[in-house]
């Protein structure tokens, strides 16, 4: 029927076309399957080919890692990161059974029932790397990390982790778990240098491995992932993070009881030794900055302290010449102080003294803690001031001994000069070179308290609490915290022309296979006009020729500030050529007043003397000249108006 006929006929053309279809995209649709198919095999033969080839070395037999080495810009060796424990092999069996148990809360909680490897922590590792696009994650099992150890020539890629996966899965069918977490414990670096549980204990709670208790050996199981991050020392919380989580999981296995862990992670840390200052002269405290800087950059990687060639923005000359002109300065005093030389072109740490010297002193206050800096602060008051507009010398303000300032949040503020010494009315040129309290205190109060703060922290002064609260006009008068490293690298803004720098101690970190892992070169950001920072200059250099900073005066152009506390805990002298920038801080170890030391004293001699060298085979230069006229004119009768209330 032609019914029958005509139906036939369409199905038979639609089977056709399927056909077609299917023919015309198969290929396609096998490209993927035989992609997989291909790397499927590829990875089974890297794989064959390691376990039949690869061997690994028992921990007695392993090469302990060369020492990370720090070099001056010059490319002379300045000191070498040696271990700072030999290592120690320790039976597991002369341990309590908690010290191995926290190394695998922290690092393998699946230990005893994997092959050597572990699917799901390989494929999580997998899916972090993808999302960023390089390795990130490993993934790795105790058995894994110790092929690492074991094996230092396994490369961060697929390739690798494929032929540790295979040695791995080799060394778990030849021993027993129990030997192979042994192994694991006397190679895994913790830090400090030290290699294995037993020199990790001794370094960081002064005793062997075996008398370890729960809280210590959470506190060092936690450290493995990344020994540099968390180091109680250097950061208490990530630490401490690191351990509840330890805890967490020994908890979980069943390891200590519920209240036990609940009651530890109350007690908080235990307490570690304190970490040495390395040994290495006058070099020791910039040395001890570079390791801050390598545990912030590298720390969540590596051991800072191995396998590394660190080439620093030091010029060892300079650093000498300031550790002598220091101590020079301080013989026969109580006092401490530091120096910090930085270069404003591009933020280079030329010279870092944190204090007279190893062993005496272990703190580093060149880049720790941090002091009120006093007046040394009113540069960021007067570039806010210029900043808005108003020019320095034809600004007026009443100049009494004591004076109160009438302020949003503070009205009635009450400030005093110095001394208690009154100048009738100064413009702000004058009242910078005396050092007038009373007049920045009414300068702050008419720019705002923020405006100061901000010029602060754009050009490098940390934004810490105390600016972020910055509501009174005493933020002028250097009440903040900070370090003598921060300060030499915003004062650096004023003499560059207005760039914030960062400071620099570290021009490139390498592997001792040339790998580049860090390279720290930075350019300057304008933070300032141009024309605001050579204004500060043009008073700040006035202050040295006839204000409160004529001790540091170099026979050269130099600008620079005083700064000394009302208790006289802290002075300082911070100033610049165009080449260079210094901070000087004098004080006491452990903050107590000194005997009537300010700024224009010791710490303005001190720089003075120490410049003096540090520029004497540099070309001078002369600052560039500030343009007033641009600068908006103020009414001499805006004198009363400011004067608020005067005592």
């Amino acid at each position: 029927m032609p019914h029958d006929g005509n139906s036939t006929g369409w199905y038979q053309r639609l089977l056709r076309r399927d056909e077609r279809w299917y023919v015309r995209w198969a290929p396609l649709l096998l490209l993927p399957v035989a992609v997989v198919a291909a790397v499927l095999l590829a990875g089974a033969a890297v794989f064959l080919h390691a376990y039949v080839t690869m061997e690994l070395p028992a921990p007695e037999d392993l090469t302990i890692p060369d020492p990370t080495v720090v070099y001056a810009s010059n490319g002379q060796r300045v000191a070498t990161l040696d271990p700072t424990a030999i290592r120690r092999n320790v039976d597991v069996e002369q341990l309590p059974d908690h010290v191995w148990q926290a190394v695998l809360a922290a690092e393998d909680r699946g230990f005893f029932s994997h092959p050597g490897f572990a699917w799901s922590a390989l494929l999580r590792a997998a899916w972090v790397n993808v999302r960023h696009g390089e390795i990130e994650q490993g993934g790795s099992t105790i058995t894994m990390q110790y092929v690492e150890l074991a094996i230092r020539d396994v490369p961060r890629t697929t390739v690798g982790k494929i032929r540790e996966i295979a040695a791995a899965v080799k060394l778990e069918r030849r021993l027993p778990k129990e030997e192979v977490l042994e192994h694991y414990l006397n190679a895994a670096p913790f830090g400090r240098g030290a290699i294995g549980i037993e020199a990790a204990a001794k370094t960081y709670f002064g005793v062997p491995a075996s008398q370890l208790s729960v809280n210590q050996a959470a506190t060092l199981a936690g450290m493995i992932a990344a020994p540099s991050r968390y180091e109680p020392e250097r950061d208490p919380g990530a630490a401490n993070q690191r351990r509840t989580y330890v805890l967490d999981g020994m908890a979980e296995q069943g390891w200590i009881s519920d209240q036990m862990r609940s009651r530890l992670v109350a007690a908080g840390l235990p307490a570690v030794s304190q970490e040495p200052l390395v040994q290495y002269g006058p070099h020791s405290y910039y040395v001890d900055a570079v390791r801050d800087v390598l545990a912030d950059e590298l720390g969540d990687r590596r051991d800072v302290d191995i396998g590394l060639r660190v080439f620093t923005e030091m010029n060892p000359g300079l650093q000498r010449v300031a550790l002598d002109t220091l101590n020079a300065h301080l013989e026969g005093t109580a006092y401490t102080g530091a120096i910090v030389t930085i270069d404003p072109r591009n933020g280079a740490a030329r010279a870092l003294i944190g204090g007279r010297g190893f062993p005496a002193e272990q703190f580093n206050h060149a880049t720790h803690g941090g002091n009120q800096a006093g007046s040394a602060f009113k540069p960021f008051a007067l570039a806010a001031f210029v900043a808005a507009g108003n020019s320095p010398t034809r600004s007026v303000f009443a100049a009494p001994a004591t004076m109160k300032v009438d302020f949003d949040r503070y009205p009635d503020y009450s400030v005093s000069n110095f001394g208690r010494r009154g100048f009738g009315a100064q413009d702000v040129y004058e009242a910078t070179l005396t050092s007038t309290n009373v007049v920045y205190a009414q300068l702050t109060s008419e720019v705002g308290p923020a405006a100061v703060a901000e010029v602060a922290t754009s050009l490098g002064i940390a934004d810490d609490e105390d600016l972020r609260r910055a509501t009174a006009p005493a933020i002028a008068l250097g009440t903040a915290d900070v370090t003598p490293l921060n300060m030499a690298r915003a004062y650096s803004g004023f003499a560059n022309g207005g760039s914030r720098v960062a400071p620099q101690l570290i021009r490139r970190v390498e592997t001792t296979d040339g790998d580049v892992l860090l390279d720290a070169s930075r350019q300057p950001t304008r933070v300032l006009q141009p024309n605001v920072a050579h204004v500060v200059t043009d008073v700040l250099h006035a202050n040295v020729r006839r204000g409160t900073g004529t001790a540091a005066q170099i026979g050269r152009p130099a600008a620079g500030k005083t700064g000394t506390t009302d208790d006289f805990r802290d002075a300082w002298f911070v100033g610049y050529v165009p080449q260079l920038a210094t901070a000087v801080w004098i004080g006491t170890p452990d903050n107590t007043p000194m005997d009537g030391v300010t700024g224009s004293g010791i710490p303005a001699e001190t720089w003075g003397d120490y410049m003096g060298d540090a520029v004497a085979n540099l070309p001078v230069a002369d600052f560039p000249d500030p343009d007033l006229a641009v600068l908006s004119p103020v009414a001499p009768e805006t004198v009363t108006n400011r004067a608020a209330v005067a005592r």
